[in-house]
């Protein structure tokens, strides 16, 4: 029995030794995954470690500076319990030193001797000086002084000072360049210990194991100064065949730390959001915002929204997302370097059936372009990004993809066709201007004109207007429209036409506007340019 209550003690006093010992692992960990959000980014780390029985303490070292604190979560698999995390900067990372900084150092020290040196000098001029000044009596009390005795000393102090203040001004001179340079240097220092030394956040966890054990250990937290941005190519042959869109993400890292073989997911969901739970208020609709459902995240106090240090580099924008959060996984392992510079990734390729359609507006730009309308648009997560069109195996221009359509249909812009001519002219014989009594009446006709070179059928889309009137005494009169009806709200005309090749068609619009002829009234729009001025 003595036996076995010896031995159990000597294991008891073995546990609690092992206990004591602090084992400290320090984590110079890989990044493996990073959830890129269009403004910050997700980043995890995993790592083998070995837990040896009681106190451990991971360091997980070399991390971004711009680490949201509060966000980092550790998750560690095993019988063990983690006692605190928490996170502190590291300004010692350098590894070998930078031979421009130890140059650097000592072209610092030589100037700081020299400036030192120059002080000394400029004192002891000052001194002299001073001694000068002091001593300014000439000869005793009881004697007096002789004229060229007098003048004799009267120049020796003169030619003394202004030798003294010459001096004095040319050290002050010197030294006055010389902070300059040494300021420049003790600058370009500091440029240089920050990139090879940069600050660097931890994530310090402690631990206590029952027992040694191999593990893994999962670091999570949100980065900032980090983001993407949605990019298209719209690729189509010609109207008969199908439009190729390939979705791309511009990414850009400026956290400090390179991105090496990293798995990468791009998100529209909101990191920032709070964990509070979400209210109700009125959804309203009216045409000058359109459908406001108002879902307000309530945000607890003292939760940082991304970014938290914004760069300053990279402007940010307000666009349109789905209302459901949408992540693309990339199957293949990228490099962003950290250098504010933007990476195009490749997040995925779709083929859409297409209705192809012309579509242009005379009054406002007298081309035709080119549109290819997709249904089921929806199920695509696009967000509002620039596309490249091509067209033909020609680079047409630059469009915009804007999801915030409440069609069921997504106009996709393919850019201008010359070969589609549209006119559209003022007819000046059947437009006059004329006083009747009190008022006066005013009348317009215009005429628009489709022609199809392009060799094959198209359906096009005209649309124009006529003016609407806001006020009781200001009447206006459609004489002819060619078909189609005006929008009481906002005057617009449609037209809808199919147009064999080489052929074409004429709209016709005709008004009159009659007003008070005291007033003023103007009808004819213009528009705001710039030009030079000599």
């Amino acid at each position: 029995m003595k036996k076995i209550g010896l031995a159990l003690l000597l294991f008891t006093m073995n546990f609690s030794a092992k206990s004591q010992q602090e084992n400290v692992i320090r984590i110079d960990s890989k990044i493996n995954d990073v959830t890129v959000y269009l403004a910050g980014a997700e980043v995890r780390h995993n790592a083998n470690i070995h837990l040896k029985i009681g106190m451990n303490r991971i360091i997980f070292t070399g991390l971004s500076r711009y680490l949201e604190s509060t966000s980092v979560q550790v998750s560690v698999e095993g019988k063990l319990e983690i006692l605190s995390v928490s996170t502190e900067s590291n300004f010692l990372n350098s590894e070998k030193p930078d031979q421009r900084i130890v140059q650097l150092n000592d072209t610092i020290a030589l100037m700081e001797s020299a400036v030192i040196s120059i002080n000394d000098q400029m004192d002891a001029y000052k001194t002299e000086k001073s001694v000068l000044t002091v001593n300014q009596s000439i000869g005793s009390n009881q004697s007096g002084v002789s004229m060229v005795e007098l003048q004799k000393a009267i120049d020796f102090y003169r030619e003394k000072t202004l030798q003294i203040n010459k001096q004095i001004s040319e050290l002050s001179k010197s030294l006055g360049q010389l902070n300059k340079k040494l300021t420049s240097a003790k600058n370009q220092l500091a440029d240089l210990n920050y990139q090879n030394n940069p600050e660097r956040k931890e994530v310090m966890v402690v631990i206590v194991s029952s027992s040694d054990q191999n593990t893994t250990a999962l670091l999570r937290y949100l980065v900032s100064n980090t983001g993407w941005e949605a990019t298209y190519d719209l690729i189509a042959e010609d109207i008969k065949n199908p439009v190729e869109l390939k979705y791309k993400a511009k990414v850009y890292n400026n956290t400090g730390i390179d991105w090496k073989q990293v798995r990468l997911k791009f998100s529209t969901a909101d990191p920032s959001l709070g964990a509070t739970k979400p209210a109700l208020t009125t959804w309203i609709l009216n045409y000058s915002s359109g459908a406001n459902e108002g879902r307000v995240d309530f945000k607890p106090a003292g939760v940082n929204v991304l970014p938290v240090e914004p760069d300053t580099s990279v402007n940010y924008s307000e666009i349109s997302a789905g209302e459901l959060s949408t992540e693309f996984e990339i199957e293949k392992p990228y490099d962003i370097p950290s250098d504010g510079k933007p990476y195009l990734v490749d997040i995925a390729h779709y083929t859409l059936d297409a209705m192809y359609q012309y579509f242009t507006i005379p009054k406002v730009d007298q081309d035709a372009f080119l549109l290819a309308r997709v249904t089921g648009w929806e199920k695509l997560n696009l967000i509002d990004g620039p596309a490249n069109v091509y067209f033909g195996n020609t680079y047409i221009g630059e469009s915009m993809i804007d999801t915030r359509s409440i069609e069921d249909t997504l106009d996709l812009s393919m850019g201008r066709n010359n070969r589609v001519l549209v006119t559209r002219k003022k007819k000046e014989d059947y437009g006059s201007k004329k006083l009747v009594g009190t008022r006066r009446e005013e009348s317009f006709t215009y005429e628009i004109s489709v022609k199809n070179n392009s060799g094959l059928p198209i359906d096009i889309e005209v649309q124009d207007q006529v003016p609407v009137s806001q006020e009781s005494d200001i009447v206006v009169d459609i004489i002819q429209t060619s078909g189609a009806t005006p929008d009481a709200l906002s005057g617009k005309l449609i037209w809808n036409s199919h147009i064999n090749a080489g052929e074409s068609v004429t709209y016709v619009i005709s008004f009159s506007v009659k007003y008070p002829r005291n007033r003023q009234v103007q009808i004819r729009k213009s528009r705001r340019v710039f030009c030079p001025q000599f």
